[in-house]
């Protein structure tokens, strides 16, 4: 435009004047319900200039504040992390332990039926209990019932002679026995292996 005048693509037309100037803007392009605002308005109405240096210092400030909120986060990350794998390996070594606390108490226990059944002469599998005096009773029971289960010897020999004495039958061929009718039925015939 040859008059100094500019006119934007909304229809708004400025003229450049100086410094509390008055300014004409248009409600819309037909011209229509035109205003006039002073640079005291205008400045008032856009929050007043603020340079693009100010702009840059105040975003880089906003940026070191949030960064600053921040720091050490991964850190921090990290040490949540282990944590994590820590609870996994103590939950990992409890159950170990409790592992290992059942194995010791069955082997005590083994060993505890192994030593009662070496002092009384009765098979480890007859013995039932968890402490010493509870398997040496138990013991003391299966004597009891093998011996009431004993056949009383016959009042003459059963071989009238002229036969071979049978071999004599271990403890360890008693113990061997899959039948355990027959292996208490012997254990009673030979109690004097078992004492």
């Amino acid at each position: 435009m040859a008059n100094g005048n500019t006119q934007d693509t909304g229809g708004t037309t400025t003229t450049p004047q100086g410094e509390g100037t008055n300014q004409t803007a248009s409600a819309g392009p037909s011209g229509s319900g035109e205003r006039t605002y002073t640079q005291a308005e205008v400045d008032e109405m856009m929050g007043g200039y603020v340079a693009q240096d100010e702009v840059n210092r105040l975003v880089g400030k906003a940026r070191r504040e949030a960064r600053s909120k921040y720091e050490g986060y991964e850190e921090y990350k990290a040490r949540a992390e282990a944590w994590a794998d820590y609870d996994e390996v103590a939950k990992a070594r409890d159950e170990a332990t409790a592992k290992v606390e059942a194995l010791e108490a069955r082997i005590a226990h083994r060993d505890l039926v192994d030593k009662v059944a070496d002092e009384t002469g009765v098979p480890r599998a007859l013995l039932k209990g968890e402490t010493e005096e509870e398997l040496t009773a138990s013991a003391e029971a299966v004597k009891a019932y093998a011996s009431a289960q004993a056949p009383e010897p016959p009042a003459y020999p059963g071989d009238k002679g002229g036969g071979a004495n049978p071999s004599p039958i271990t403890r360890d061929q008693i113990l061997a026995e899959p039948d355990m009718r027959k292996r208490q039925r012997l254990i009673g015939e030979n109690i004097s292996l078992f004492q």
